[in-house]
């Protein structure tokens, strides 16, 4: 049984960032020398898939970019000209009202980056819209902020 303040300084573990405490009913030892019944091991959570766009002008390219920390992954840009959301769409909420608009599919690189350029329509000019990138995984999908601009 222990009882009283944990020592983190036994732990071989850097407990300046992130870290979990596992409490155990293993007794071997392992971390701490002298007090078993407890593990330290960092953890890693990536941020959330972060989208920034160039500014939107009707007839011109713009570029839309995320970074996800989430490498060779699968990065659906979307878009909405309707509102903000939410709106569910498998288990996923999204900041984007229907109907969605998927504008690509694209693999994230090895830092978890991905690129998408197009030419923005001219008819969509002085037109709101709203942009959000899904960054597909196992399971589950990271959801992207989302960005909102009128169009030029």
């Amino acid at each position: 049984e222990y009882s009283g303040v944990l020592s983190y300084d036994k732990t071989g573990v850097n407990t300046d960032g992130l870290f979990y405490i596992a409490f155990c009913q293993q007794e071997d030892g392992e971390f701490i020398t002298d007090n078993d019944g407890y593990s330290i091991d960092e953890i890693s959570i990536p941020a959330a898939p972060f989208l920034e766009a160039d500014q939107l002008t009707g007839g011109l390219y713009t570029t839309l970019r995320i970074d996800s920390g989430n490498p060779n992954r699968l990065c659906k840009f979307l878009a909405s000209r309707t509102g903000g959301g939410p709106t569910n769409v498998q288990n996923i909420t999204l900041s984007l009202s229907q109907p969605i608009i998927q504008l690509a599919d694209v693999q994230t690189d090895a830092s978890g980056s991905a690129v998408f350029t197009t030419i923005v329509p001219a008819a969509l000019s002085g037109q709101q819209i709203w942009l959000q990138a899904v960054i597909v995984t196992p399971g589950a999908g990271l959801v992207s902020n989302s960005y909102s601009t009128t169009i030029n």
